[in-house]
């Protein structure tokens, strides 16, 4: 396995110094309403800083003094080289219906929210079943590269590890399973391992191993907690809905596990999933269209009756990301969804 993009030693004045740059390229830009920090850097020299724009709702388009690409090399590694979200300042009271987050204002109008654990059951399991699929599809893409980018590697890692977690806590498992404890180790103690790349292929092709386990214990999950009346869940083969790239996902109740071609990487998932993709197509918004007309859906009718809870939350996040969408759409920006999975 050819590897690039390293961890090199860092420390958290590093990062707070990277902080500070971010927001005086940022601060000139009367579009920006706040920027802000989510999440937390566990590991310095691994850990990303997680910065997401709050802008105005009146937002022309993306100019690129908020385009943090635009940034020298080196600070713009501190992002992980990756994607900012971008979300209107109308709907930031409404990020906790896409997952768990712990938000702090670096400058502008205070954002901050404090995680919470309190959530219904329903919406953990309907994040979960949007989270651990692109997850894993972002694993398997970064393994497919030619030099596996060893930093944002590990980065993902810690986020299924994430979910990972929760499905434990939700089948009361007790506490984390050994995988988990295995990729804090990795990350946590990563420059004082005396083989760290050996420790890492192990722990990744592990990590793919399980999170297969994993799909089939929230599979589990979904069924029993979310639908109420169900004989069977019965649909067309190979049903495909076609993400970023080339990559998609596969819905086929026998079949398992992946494939490559030459574009992309092809995840098959189970009928419990595409159920939950159905109750995303059908609500009346142009995202929920989208869905449909990828999967294929106009007038089709199931006969399953669904956790009320779970169909109302679907509604306000579908709605929620929509909006993030249309907004994104509105300023030119091809980047920075909240949900990128939805970003067709």
């Amino acid at each position: 396995m050819r590897c690039t993009n390293f961890p090199i030693r860092q420390t958290i004045n590093d990062y707070n110094i990277a902080r500070d740059e971010i927001v005086q390229f940022l601060k000139p830009n009367q579009d920006v309403v706040s920027v802000c920090e989510f999440g937390s850097v566990s590991s310095p020299g691994i850990s990303d800083l997680d910065i997401l724009l709050v802008l105005n709702d009146h937002t022309v388009s993306a100019s690129d003094k908020f385009i943090l690409k635009n940034l020298s090399k080196n600070l713009y590694q501190f992002l992980g080289n990756g994607t900012t979200p971008l979300i209107q300042s109308s709907l930031i009271n409404k990020l906790h219906l896409l997952g768990d987050f712990d938000i702090h204002t670096l400058y502008g109008t205070d954002f901050s929210i404090k995680k919470t654990f309190a959530k219904p059951i329903e919406i953990k399991i309907s994040n979960l079943m949007d989270w651990l699929p692109e997850r894993i599809l972002k694993l398997l893409t970064l393994k497919s590269c030619k030099k596996i980018d060893i930093r944002k590697s590990l980065c993902a890692l810690y986020s299924i590890r994430y979910s990972f977690n929760q499905i434990d806590s939700l089948l009361n498992e007790g506490k984390n399973s050994v995988i988990s404890h295995q990729i804090k180790r990795l990350r946590s103690e990563w420059f004082n391992l005396k083989n760290p790349i050996d420790d890492f292929i192990k722990v990744y092709n592990t990590t793919i191993k399980e999170s297969f386990s994993y799909l089939e214990k929230l599979e589990e999950l979904y069924l029993s907690r979310i639908v109420n009346n169900c004989v069977s869940i019965d649909c067309d083969k190979n049903k495909k809905l076609k993400l970023y790239g080339n990559s998609q996902f596969i819905f086929d109740s026998v079949r398992k596990g992946t494939y490559t071609t030459a574009g992309g990487i092809n995840l098959y998932l189970s009928n419990a999933h595409l159920l939950h993709w159905y109750t995303q197509a059908f609500f009346d918004n142009e995202l929920s269209n989208e869905i449909n007309n990828r999967l294929g859906l106009h007038g089709v009718k199931l006969n399953v009756t669904l956790n009320e809870s779970y169909l109302m939350f679907n509604k306000e996040k579908i709605d929620v990301i929509n909006d993030n969408r249309a907004f994104l759409k509105g300023i030119s920006s091809k980047n920075g969804m909240l949900k990128y999975g939805f970003f067709f």
